[in-house]
């Protein structure tokens, strides 16, 4: 097959709905397109491109070897582990990489800033990649906020980070809405990061595959080709608030046993915690 060239690949971009003035998140394999003309700088070139000076491209630059040491040895200039186009984008001359050690990000463009800045700055949320991987002032939670754009390049949505923040936030919202010793003690059973191996912790990964053929039934994802590649996409806002959605009608479907009990006991603390005060006699 011929070398894929900048114009195929901004033709397979706008065919999936990008255009100027979007955000946009790309999960990615190179070379999943064949060869490419002038490689990943070529693919970079065709993103931002189409999105103009108005948009902003981010990707992941994810810590994943050397997981028990990632917080002790990470700096900003780590090496992403999630693919060659997002350490060469990691590289290029004024791109913004997020502060955070296991689920950094990556960004060019106008929002570039606005979505690096202040990965650990607050509203920290437990969970087994730590407490501020996902957090609120996470670049994850601005991407669901600013409903990006979220392009996956001959991948499928089983690569899909967003579904992290999801498992982040079913926890930690229900833990919020607890007595402050009730969320302390259903806490303690939650698996933290840095915590050694043990069969009591609690913490469900969602099944990424089951949750894309939910979001093809429900018209959730665009097609398009380029090269060797099928690219998705699917925006933020849609891919977090329809699984959360999911997983509160049918929790029993997409939590693990383990969970779900743990979801039924918080429940059932919440109750006890919001029940009106008998009056006295």
């Amino acid at each position: 097959m011929a070398d894929v060239v900048k114009k195929e690949i901004i033709h397979a971009l706008r065919s999936l709905g990008i255009q100027n003035s979007d955000d946009v998140l790309v999960h990615s394999s190179m070379k999943s397109f064949g060869h490419v003309s002038g490689g990943s700088d070529t693919v970079i070139d065709a993103f931002l491109e189409v999105i103009g000076e108005e948009g902003t491209l981010i990707m992941p630059t994810l810590s994943q070897k050397n997981w028990e040491t990632v917080y002790r040895d990470w700096h900003l200039d780590r090496p992403s582990d999630v693919g060659l186009l997002t350490e060469v984008f990691r590289k290029r001359e004024g791109t913004l990489r997020s502060n955070q050690a296991t689920h950094s990000v990556a960004a060019f463009g106008k929002r570039a800033a606005a979505f690096t800045e202040g990965h650990t700055a607050f509203g920290p949320r437990v969970g087994p990649f730590g407490d501020y991987a996902f957090s609120a002032s996470s670049p994850w939670q601005k991407m669901y906020d600013a409903d990006v754009k979220i392009v996956f390049i001959g991948i499928s949505t089983r690569y899909n980070t967003m579904k992290h923040l999801v498992e982040y936030r079913i926890y930690n919202d229900m833990l919020a809405q607890l007595s402050e010793s009730d969320a302390s003690e259903m806490e303690k059973k939650l698996q933290h990061y840095g915590q050694p191996p043990h069969d009591q912790w609690v913490w469900t990964y969602l099944d990424a595959m089951a949750l894309q053929k939910e979001y093809e039934a429900h018209g959730l994802i665009a097609h398009a080709f380029c090269g060797d590649a099928e690219l998705l996409c699917i925006r933020a806002g849609s891919c977090v608030d329809f699984t959360l959605r999911l997983i509160e009608n049918e929790p029993a479907k997409w939590l693990e046993p383990s969970s779900f009990a743990w979801f039924q006991e918080a429940n059932h603390r919440l109750a006890l915690f919001s029940a009106p005060m008998s009056a006295s006699c």
